[in-house]
Formats: C-alpha cells, sequence, structure tokens
C-alpha cells in the first residue's frame, strides 16, 4: 500500500500495472506521465476513454479487460463507437472483436474468460487451458502482476502477454487443492512450482 500511494514514480520503475482497484480515483492519477511506461491497463482504467485514446500507438502496453470491460473498452477505443456491445454480444464475438481491437491498436489485447484470447495486429491466440478455479475476484489481478514483471524484465508485451496466460493457466489446471477452496494465493504460489 505504501507504493500505490506514493506521490511519485520511482526513477528504479520499469513498468506498471495500472486500474486495478482505482474506482474513482481516476483523476487522482496523472496519466500523462504512464506514457513513458511499459504498461498492463485493467480493471477501472479501461473506463478512461481520452487515456486509452492516448494508447492507441503504443506498442508497450497490455490491455487486460474482462468481457464487461471489454465493452466500454472498445466504445472508449472508437471501434463500432455507433455501438455498446452487451457482455452476451462480446461473449458471441469474442474473436471479432479482439482482432478488431487488435487491428485498431498497437498493443497486446487479452480478453479474460474461460478461452482467453490474446490479440495483437489482427492475430489472435487461444488459451484452451482455462479452468473454473480462474473465475474468482484476485485472479486477473495476479495475472496483471505477473505480465507487469515480465514486461519490467524486458520481454515484449506479447510474450508477456502469452508467458503469463500459460503460467496461470497450468497452475490453477493442476494444483492438487479443491475447486472451491483455490484463491490467488494459492495461484501465486503455485508459480514457485513451475519448471
Amino acid at each position: 500500500s505504501e507504493i500505490m500511494q506514493m506521490p511519485e514514480i520511482s526513477e528504479k520503475t520499469t513498468a506498471i500495472a495500472v486500474g486495478m482497484g482505482l474506482g474513482e480515483n481516476i483523476d487522482h492519477v496523472n496519466l500523462a506521465q504512464l506514457l513513458n511506461y511499459p504498461l498492463i491497463v485493467d480493471a477501472d482504467l479501461c473506463y478512461s476513454e481520452n487515456f486509452i485514446q492516448s494508447l492507441k500507438d503504443k506498442t508497450d502496453v497490455v490491455f487486460t479487460p474482462h468481457p464487461k470491460e471489454f465493452s466500454t473498452l472498445l466504445h472508449n477505443a472508437g471501434i463500432d463507437s455507433s455501438k455498446t456491445y452487451t457482455v452476451e454480444e462480446i461473449q458471441q464475438n469474442r474473436l471479432k472483436l479482439a482482432r478488431a481491437f487488435s487491428l485498431e491498436y498497437r498493443g497486446v489485447l487479452l480478453l479474460k474468460g474461460a478461452n482467453t484470447l490474446i490479440a495483437q495486429q489482427g492475430i489472435v491466440y487461444i488459451s484452451t487451458l482455462g479452468t473454473n478455479r480462474l473465475a474468482k475476484g484476485g485472479s486477473g489481478d495476479v495475472l496483471a502482476g505477473m505480465i507487469g514483471a515480465l514486461l519490467a524484465q524486458g520481454n515484449s508485451s506479447l510474450e508477456a502477454a502469452i508467458q503469463s496466460v500459460l503460467a496461470h493457466s497450468l497452475v490453477a489446471k493442476y494444483s492438487p487443492i479443491n475447486d472451491f477452496s483455490f484463491t490467488p494465493l494459492d495461484l501465486i504460489e503455485g508459480l514457485k512450482t513451475l519448471s
């Protein structure tokens, strides 16, 4: 929490994950300053129209919405802005809409779901390793942190997204912990067991 409340970004910063738990506090974030870093844009930041549009040509950014956030992200990105998609419409057209977004924005889109989609420049990768264990609050935050760690180490946005989704899914799929008791903390601990 001390890092989250710092008034300035540390000079040692090499990547930033932003948006999780931001809520109504978007006005308290210096969004222009964030443009200088590789970014993971998640959750509440998907609702900031001006900021989203400023990321159109940024290559070192990974957008990580779930379907409801993606509905707003599509609108704020100006993709088919005459229409606001419902979650059901997004679920029925995931591949088409992910590809459309990726043709307009140069960064990486990671559309969370049972079969997570990763799209960049019209190419869409599909993870078929999804599990209901990941449909819990906080799992997406762990994924954003994993992507951020790989971006901070100098990996490309696409490589960071693909490797994180793979590790995230494998830990959840093969954990010996019962489905009903599997938590995001177990997900973090499980990362240590991957080889």
